[in-house]
């Protein structure tokens, strides 16, 4: 056989294999990228998205959000509470540990007494502040008894926030986490893959692939070359507009859409002697066409937002000032203030996604009057220039923290600026104050939808935020996977449930 056919053979043969191997994939194991390492996987201490999603599925909590944003059992079979200062959580019988030991309320005390620990460093530390002591009842009843009543105390226990660990999980508990989750932890090597292998003995519904290979690929252009050719299975939230319609049109491929939760939105320094006046922030607001935005930057991947809880949330209200595109109201205001050639300094990311947008409102405002000179950091310098409170303008992106309205709290009031909490805009406003104080004392369903009514209300009308858009959990994988249930917080809990 000469040297020519054997080389025409080989691609012949590399060709059929590939294919096949697309194809007929694998069946026992999953290879999703994600576009980062975790910080850890210490459910005490991982606090990045990557993190959080991550081992959310090692670990279980005592409550979770099912995928309407309702608080359901978890570990916890179920919950009791009259005044909303004792909480009473009745475990699961016979849940095992990776390590086969049963979970009891011995775990679960120490999992939160470590985080109390002042030698423990973990920015949830906050989660727990509230909490006086907690008892156990026996192996399947533990009570939490806590300093304040807390109307939205399950939010600081749910998954995947503070997953329980088994008693006595020390300092290096995240180079081989231990929990009782679908999932369990083989391996982990920065900067390349995390390896997870099906938990046989999982007390809920088993998934059904053996095996989970988490594939860490920074840049979305790998992700999406490594899709096409099928060295990698599926991805969540990953990949820019425009690379989805891309992939949208290969037919080897799905894109699957739910709408989302986490909420974009500008920023201002209400210091500063140009942004503290409220006009120019109204003439902001009416100046930049967020709908067209929408629509060509992110083609409809992003839903409108006017306020800081999403739709589908309980004590979401309508009842707010919308500011809709109005570049005529927009140079009136302007007019109003008396300031002439207005130049604003706005702080963004290097990140490309973040730089068009930044440059589509430079565009936009311009037409108004306003100047917009783009600063372009790493993320690392522009948030501690927010926090410092070097900065005019900005827009970043909350994730999950808008599922509870105690958001209102720790973004609005006068005493939680840097460091101490997120007001990070120095915004003051004695009614503000007052309906915050209020809302943190109010237990009463009816009256707390209420006051979040009217706190949506004032933010419209103070503009501290211009609220600028949800955005959608988006999958794109095989055709071949089935299954796939995916969740507004864009979670990798549809691996419980996938299969080819």
């Amino acid at each position: 056989m000469t040297g020519q056919i054997k080389s025409k053979l080989f691609v012949i043969v590399y060709l059929f294999l590939l294919v096949y191997s697309y194809s007929f994939p694998n069946k026992n194991r999953i290879v999703v990228a994600i576009d980062g390492n975790p910080v850890s996987l210490d459910p005490r201490i991982g606090f990045t998205q990557v993190s959080e999603h991550v081992y959310g599925l090692i670990f279980n909590s005592l409550v979770k959000y099912d995928d309407k944003l309702n608080i359901v059992p978890d570990l916890a079979e179920k919950w009791e509470t009259k005044d909303y200062k004792k909480f009473t959580f009745y475990l699961k019988k016979g849940v095992k540990f990776h390590n086969g030991k049963e979970l009891t309320s011995k775990d679960v005390i120490y999992t939160f007494l470590s985080l109390k620990d002042e030698n423990f460093i973990s920015v949830k530390k906050r989660s727990v502040e509230n909490i006086k002591k907690i008892v156990a009842d026996g192996k399947y009843k533990v009570t939490f008894y806590l300093k304040k009543p807390d109307f939205n105390f399950l939010s600081k226990v749910i998954a995947p926030g503070i997953g329980i660990v088994p008693y006595g999980s020390g300092k290096n508990f995240s180079n081989f986490p231990i929990g009782t989750g679908p999932f369990k932890f083989v391996s982990f090597n920065y900067g390349e893959k995390i390896v997870l292998k099906r938990n046989d003995n999982y007390f809920g519904e088993k998934p059904k692939v053996k095996k989970v290979i988490l594939k860490i690929v920074p840049d979305e252009a790998t992700i999406a070359l490594e899709l096409r050719k099928g060295s990698v299975d599926c991805t969540i939230n990953t990949l820019s507009a425009d690379t989805i319609y891309q992939l949208k049109k290969d037919k080897k491929l799905k894109v699957l859409v739910k709408k989302g939760t986490n909420y974009q939105y500008i920023g201002f320094n209400l210091k500063d002697n140009v942004t503290k006046n409220k006009n120019i922030r109204k003439a902001i607001a009416y100046g930049l066409n967020i709908d067209k935005i929408i629509k060509y930057l992110y083609r409809n991947y992003v839903y409108r937002a006017y306020t800081i809880l999403p739709p589908d949330h309980p004590f979401h209200t309508d009842n707010v000032i919308k500011y809709n595109y109005n570049p005529k109201k927009a140079r009136k205001l302007l007019k109003e203030t008396g300031i002439k050639n207005i130049t604003l300094e706005y702080k963004a990311s290097t990140n490309l996604k973040y730089l068009q947008q930044a440059e589509i409102f430079q565009y936009q405002l311009k037409k108004i009057g306003i100047n917009l000179k783009i600063s372009s950091f790493e993320f690392a310098t522009v948030i501690t220039d927010i926090i410092n409170g070097n900065f005019q303008m900005y827009s970043l992106m909350w994730i999950g923290a808008n599922l509870t309205d105690d958001i209102f709290y720790d973004l609005f009031y006068s005493k939680n600026i840097p460091p101490k909490g997120y007001n990070r805009g120095r915004y003051e406003n004695p009614l503000m104050d007052e309906l915050l104080l209020n809302l943190q004392n109010c237990l009463n369903v009816g009256e707390r939808k209420k006051l979040d009514a009217r706190i949506e209300y004032l933010i419209s009308s103070d503009l501290p935020y211009i609220s600028l858009w949800f955005v959608d959990t988006v999958f794109v994988g095989n055709k071949n996977l089935k299954n796939v249930k995916i969740d507004p917080t864009g979670s990798l809990n549809f691996l419980k449930t996938i299969h080819w």
